[in-house]
């Protein structure tokens, strides 16, 4: 009977040696894991802190920018007594009625292109005066001036007919 008591200690003994290793070895491998480093985890919070940034960068960026208007420009169409685009016409920009009329200080000459359009860029806000000719034609007989001045952010447009010239 002793020996059949001993045995069971001796097994009961084995038994909780087996769990306390493998309890053991859990706790290794516990132990191995929080030793490890994270790099997950920091990872992660670094990509947060990098989203986190990011979104407010780009709202603060989304502010009201002011808005700058383009200077004046005049963009004149010259058309025949046909209504068919005249290319290579020469138009010449004046400030004033009187400098039109004795042909002196002109701002700028422009040539039309193959739809008959001559674009004027950078003007100031005033009223403008033009004198358009080509092959002896001119618009004398038509539209020579802006209506109004033309005004910061605006494209004005005039269709300009030329035929022959009137003589004063």
């Amino acid at each position: 009977m002793q020996n059949i008591l001993a045995n069971s200690r001796l097994s009961l003994f084995r038994c909780n040696s087996a769990n306390h290793a493998a309890d053991d070895k859990s706790v290794d491998t516990k132990m191995n894991m929080n030793l490890q480093p994270k790099t997950t985890p920091y990872f992660m919070k670094r990509f947060n802190l990098i989203a986190v940034l990011t979104l407010v960068l780009s709202i603060w960026s989304c502010t009201d920018e002011e808005y700058v208007k383009p200077a004046p420009q005049l963009q004149i169409a010259v058309i025949s007594k046909y209504l068919t685009p005249i290319d290579g016409a020469n138009v010449t920009l004046y400030n004033t009625e009187n400098d039109l009329l004795m042909k002196t200080d002109p701002i700028s000459t422009l040539q039309t292109d193959q739809a008959g359009q001559a674009l004027f860029e950078n003007l100031e806000e005033q009223r403008y005066f033009f004198y358009v000719e080509k092959d002896g034609l001119d618009n004398t007989s038509d539209v020579a001036a802006t209506k109004n001045a033309i005004e910061t952010g605006q494209r004005f447009e005039v269709v300009v007919k030329i035929a022959t010239p009137i003589e004063y």
